[in-house]
Formats: C-alpha cells, structure tokens, sequence
C-alpha cells in the first residue's frame, strides 16, 4: 500500500479479499480451535494455511462450493 493510496479503495480491496481469504491471530491451540469452529459454521472452508510464527493462521475459503450451495438452497425456495 502506498502513501499516496485511497484510503476508500483499501476498504473495498480488503472487503472483497475477505471473500476468499481471512487470516486469524490466536495466541492459544484453544483460541485457534474456537476460530476454526467459528468460522466452519458459516463458510465452506477449502484450506487452512498455518504461518511459521505459529500465531496466525489464513484461511481459504470455498467460494464456488459456496456458490453452488447458495444457488442450491435459493432454488429450493423458488420451487415451493
């Protein structure tokens, strides 16, 4: 990012990266439980990737098989 960089388009680029990929700080194997749990609960996840510090990892999500189980469930909805 640099200096000169709208401040507005930063949001916008996080929020859409957020879509695919989140990264989560924990300080315990508790804690990094706890998110995975939390975050399996509302999204499809397809990888998670551990950093090397051992206190933060990213997750990838599965966007398409999200996707498909939205489109999946808004169908059932219509047919009714």
């Amino acid at each position: 990012m640099g200096f000169f960089e709208n401040k507005e388009e930063t949001k916008t680029k996080l929020a859409e990266a957020h879509k695919y990929v989140k990264t989560i700080h924990v300080n315990s194997n508790k804690e990094l439980d706890i998110a995975i749990a939390d975050e399996m609960k509302t999204r499809i996840i397809k990888d998670i990737k551990f950093h090397p510090t051992g206190t933060a990892i990213t997750i990838i999500y599965d966007v398409w098989a999200e996707k498909a189980r939205n489109e999946k469930e808004n169908s059932k909805e219509i047919e009714l």
